[in-house]
């Protein structure tokens, strides 16, 4: 049989749920869905959206799956419908296929796009909904301005304000001036009308207040506000679905479920910014106050990540004092976002400020330690830590606030206060080989922090004279002059062209490559991090 098994939200799950019933329509198999229960409240009770005996024929037990060997999907989809069935027919008959693609309508290789989207279109049709949806379906599919008009949706819900609040999900998320810049161009001089839908109840009632054109679901769909959260949220996706152009973040599967059931074009926010003025256009928003309006409530938040939106794209071009100011303001706006405090720390410690960078790092992670679903949050906010205290040990011969125990001429004192650090970096780091988060690049993150404990523990063999000369080359060393452009690609460009856009390895490598470079000025061998070897890959040097 085939099965989908995703425990994403609504959006992720009715994704996989229709191309694994396409996937087992064109292959005659069995076709059944795991709905996780008891992760998301508002989604436990699927009768909501399906019929009863929709969930008896097709509904199967997370239980049932237990110890069953699987293959997955792109598997079967290489060769042709035969040889799919073959390799299905003479595997274990406790084998079953599993769906995770929630972004893309499944093809097999012989197949064309049109006639997937077909099928992808009418599974979703022959679904057998609970009579709610049913009706949903059949406004929609009347709705008179859907051919006309297009539409924006928001998310900045939960990645805001709910569980998955504590980590910037640039996939996800997209920066309020972009959303503003959106709605002003789709309006096309406020004469036409444009769709906004969010998860974001306040935010929503703001666009709508502010730009004239904006229309929402609750004022269109009959009975919106009778509808339980589940039911209001396939509503989106089909009023969404009737829309073009379907203005989303890049990877979300709540949008990409609604382009797929219709005309099939999605399109990112700073897609709709004018080439060469997105960095502008954000930076502008997040300056902007205006006099005389009243600051809504869940501004401070959304400012917040704006402005780490800015530093994660944009950083390679400010200087250091810069992110240290914009840094500073995301942290005071939101000072429980462990986003805008894992950055403020990191700016902080390449700043030269140790004591506030160790100091917000650990309360990061205790902030952290309390999220709820994915390791990201503290793996973050332990990788800042290590990364913080990395160049605070380097930085320890110069430290003036060393109590006085450490300021003895032979250095014994300092040199002990130093394998204190490491001890606790290595504590840290320990703990990191432990997470597996979703949105961060582990093997990448892992080896950044890597590069920098090992230059930390060389130096912590070295002479006081030489870790001077490394702490004063470090002191000396201009952040704003590393460039990055030998090795690796614009910000922007980079978040177009990556499903995941990970700031946290951007962040890590960058502060490796800066170490490392200090500590070469200084005259202190040690091994280069990532970055350095393709630098120096791409100069034609191999410097060993």
């Amino acid at each position: 049989m085939v099965v989908a098994r995703r425990w994403d939200q609504l959006g992720g799950r009715l994704g996989a749920i229709v191309n694994a019933r396409s996937i087992a329509e064109r292959l005659g198999l069995e076709f059944r869905f795991v709905w996780p229960r008891g992760i998301d409240l508002e989604l436990d009770d699927p009768e909501q959206i399906f019929s009863p005996a929709f969930l008896d024929a097709f509904e199967i037990r997370p239980s049932e799956l237990n110890g069953r060997p699987f293959v997955k999907h792109w598997e079967i989809l290489e060769g042709t419908d035969s040889d799919a069935r073959s390799a299905l027919t003479t595997a274990d008959s406790e084998v079953f296929v599993e769906v995770h693609e929630i972004f893309d309508v499944v093809r097999f290789a012989i197949e064309s796009i049109p006639a997937a989207r077909d099928r992808f279109r009418r599974c979703f049709d022959e679904i057998d909904w609970s009579d709610d949806v049913r009706r949903l379906i059949d406004w929609c599919s009347a709705w008179p301005l859907g051919a006309d008009i297009a539409a924006i949706h928001v998310r900045a819900g939960d990645i805001v304000d709910g569980r998955w609040r504590h980590v910037l999900c640039h996939e996800k998320y997209v920066p309020t001036p972009f959303i503003y810049e959106a709605i002003e161009r789709l309006s096309e001089g406020a004469t036409k009308q444009v769709l906004v839908l969010s998860d974001n109840a306040p935010y929503l009632a703001w666009l709508a207040e502010r730009f004239p054109t904006v229309i929402t679901a609750a004022e269109t769909v009959p009975g919106y506000g009778s509808l339980t959260s589940m039911q209001q949220a396939l509503a989106d996706i089909l009023m969404l679905s009737r829309c073009e152009p379907v203005v989303g973040p890049p990877s979300s599967a709540f949008s990409r479920l609604a382009a797929n059931l219709g005309p099939g074009s999605l399109v990112r926010a700073d897609r709709l910014v004018a080439p060469g003025q997105e960095r502008n256009v954000l930076r502008s928003g997040i300056a902007v106050r205006r006099k005389g309006v009243a600051k809504p409530t869940f501004s401070d938040a959304l400012t917040a990540r704006d402005i780490c939106w800015y530093l994660d794209v944009f950083g390679d071009t400010l200087t250091l004092r810069e992110q240290v100011e914009l840094a500073r303001r995301a942290f005071e706006l939101d000072p429980e976002f462990t986003g805008a405090l894992t950055r403020f720390a990191r700016v902080g410690s390449l700043a030269g400020d140790s004591r506030a960078a160790r100091e917000t790092s650990a309360r990061t992670i205790r902030i952290a330690e309390a999220a709820e679903r994915h390791d990201d949050p503290l793996m973050e906010s332990l990788a800042t830590e290590v990364a913080s205290n990395c160049f605070a040990a380097i930085r320890r011969p110069l430290d003036r606030r060393l109590p006085l125990w450490l300021q003895n001429r032979d250095g014994r004192g300092e040199r002990r206060y130093m394998q204190l650090l490491l001890e606790e970096i290595k504590q840290s780091f320990d703990r990191c080989l432990e997470l597996h988060p979703f949105w961060s690049a582990r093997q990448e993150t892992l080896e950044s922090l890597g590069s920098l404990i090992a230059m930390a523990e060389h130096l912590s063999d070295e002479t006081l004279s030489v870790r001077k000369r490394a702490a004063r080359s470090l002191a000396a060393a201009a952040y704003d002059d590393v460039d990055m452009r030998e090795v690796r690609p614009d910000g922007l460009e980079q978040h177009r062209a990556l499903a995941m856009f990970d700031p946290l390895t951007r962040d890590l490598d960058r502060m490796a490559l800066h170490l490392y470079d200090a500590l070469q000025r200084a005259g202190v061998a040690v091994d280069p991090p990532r970055l350095a070897v393709a630098r120096l890959a791409g100069a034609g040097r191999d410097d060993g």
